[in-house]
C-alpha cells in the first residue's frame, strides 16, 4: 500500500513539474512575441506589429463594437491593445485604431499613457463628443499631465478654437520637455492659423528632440508646400515616408508635392512620379479614399481616362456625398464620350454642392475651347 502511495506521489510530482515547464515555455514564447511586436512598432513596421498582436489577441478587430475585442488570455492587456491602436494609427487606419484604444480604456479607464495618440485618432475621425469625454476624464485623473493637455488641445482644435488649442499644446510641451509630439501638434495648430514660420519652428524643435518624429518632417513638408517651395516640400515628405513607410497619407503627400511642382519642371516625368507615389499608397491600403482619388486624378491629368474609371466608380459607392468624386467622374465620362454619364454626375455634384454649378460650366467651356 505504501509503495503504491509513493508511486502516486511521484507521478503527481512529475506531472506538476512538466506542467510548470510547459507554463514557463508558454510564458517565454509570449514574452518573445510581445518583444517582436514592440520592436516592430518602434521601427514603424506597423503591419508586422499588427499581424503579430492580432495573432496574440485573436481575430482582427473587424467591425466589432467599441470597447470590445474578441481576443482573450494573458496577452489581452491595456498595454497590448494600446500597442495595436498605435500600430493602426501609424498606418492611418483610424477606425481600427479607435476600436483598439476603446478596448484598452474599457479595461483601464484611468490609464493616461498612450491616450495622447487616442485623442488624435478621435480628432481625425471627427468625434467631438468622445474626444471631449476623453479630455475630461484625463484632466480629472491628472490635470497636469502631458496627455491631459494634448487631449484638451485636440478637443479645442476640433472645435476650431485654434488659439486655445495652441495654448494647451504649449503647456503639454512645458510639462514634458522631451515630448516631441506636443511640439508637432502645436505646429499643426500654427498651420491652421496660417502662421507658417511659427509652425516651422515647432516642427524643427520636435525633430531636435526626436529625429525619427516623422509627423514633424511631414509638418515641415506642409509648411513648404503652402509657401510654394515644392522641392523642399517633396524632400521633407520623403523623409517622413522613409521613417514610416506604412502610412498612406504620407505617400499621398509626396505625390501632392510632385504635382504642385509640375509647373516648374518636366511635366511628363513628374506626372509619372506622382502616379507611382499614389499607386504605392493604393497598394498599401486599397480602400483608402484619399489614395484612390489622388490616383484617379493623376491618371486623368495623364489622359488615361479608362484607367481612372475603376477608382472613381469605387469612390462613388464608398463616398457618395463627395462632390469632387462626381465632378471628376463627370469629366472622365465626357472625355470618354459618355455624355449621359457625364451629365448625371455633374447633376449629382450640383445637388450635393449648388456652388459647383459654376465649376461645371467652366469644365464644359474649357473642354470645348481646347
Amino acid at each position: 500500500q505504501s509503495n503504491g502511495d509513493s508511486n502516486g506521489v511521484s507521478n503527481t510530482t512529475k506531472q506538476a513539474g512538466e506542467n510548470a515547464r510547459e507554463g514557463e515555455e508558454q510564458l517565454n514564447e509570449l514574452l518573445r512575441t510581445l518583444a517582436t511586436a514592440r520592436a516592430a512598432l518602434g521601427a514603424y513596421r506597423s503591419h508586422e506589429a499588427i499581424s503579430t498582436l492580432n495573432a496574440l489577441l485573436g481575430p482582427d478587430l473587424g467591425a466589432g463594437a467599441y470597447g470590445t475585442h474578441v481576443g482573450s488570455g494573458p496577452a489581452r492587456t491595456p498595454t497590448t491593445l494600446c500597442w495595436l491602436g498605435r500600430a493602426y494609427f501609424e498606418c492611418a487606419d483610424y477606425i481600427k485604431s479607435e476600436r483598439a484604444f476603446a478596448a484598452a480604456r474599457a479595461l483601464a479607464p484611468h490609464r493616461s499613457e498612450d491616450m495622447d495618440i487616442y485623442s488624435t485618432v478621435l480628432w481625425h475621425l471627427n468625434r467631438p463628443t468622445s474626444l471631449a469625454f476623453l479630455a475630461h476624464d484625463l484632466v480629472r485623473v491628472d490635470k497636469k499631465s502631458c496627455q491631459s493637455w494634448i487631449a484638451l488641445g485636440n478637443a479645442l482644435s476640433l472645435s476650431n478654437e485654434h488659439a486655445d488649442a495652441l495654448v494647451a499644446f504649449t503647456r503639454a510641451a512645458a510639462v514634458a520637455p522631451l515630448s516631441a509630439y506636443s511640439n508637432v501638434l502645436a505646429g499643426h495648430e500654427c498651420i491652421a492659423k496660417e502662421e507658417w514660420d511659427n509652425a516651422a519652428q515647432w516642427f524643427q524643435t520636435a525633430i531636435r528632440i526626436d529625429r525619427r518624429m516623422y509627423n514633424a518632417w511631414y509638418g515641415l513638408g506642409i509648411v513648404y508646400l503652402n509657401q510654394g517651395k515644392t522641392t523642399l516640400s517633396e524632400y521633407h515628405f520623403k523623409k517622413a515616408t522613409d521613417i514610416n513607410p506604412s502610412n498612406v497619407v504620407l505617400l499621398c503627400s509626396v505625390g501632392s508635392a510632385i504635382e504642385k511642382g509640375i509647373a516648374d519642371r518636366d511635366r511628363i516625368d513628374l506626372l509619372d512620379a506622382a502616379y507611382h507615389a499614389y499607386n504605392k499608397a493604393c497598394k498599401l491600403q486599397e480602400n483608402s479614399a484619399l489614395a484612390r482619388y489622388k490616383r484617379a486624378h493623376i491618371l486623368f491629368l495623364m489622359n488615361k481616362f479608362q484607367l481612372a474609371l475603376p477608382d472613381l466608380l469605387f469612390l462613388k459607392d464608398a463616398a457618395p456625398d463627395e462632390v469632387n468624386v462626381h465632378l471628376l467622374l463627370g469629366r472622365v465620362y465626357r472625355r470618354l464620350g459618355n455624355a449621359a454619364g457625364a451629365a448625371r454626375h455633374f447633376a449629382i455634384a450640383q445637388d450635393i454642392e449648388p456652388k459647383s454649378a459654376t465649376l461645371v460650366g467652366e469644365i464644359i467651356e474649357n473642354q470645348y475651347s481646347s
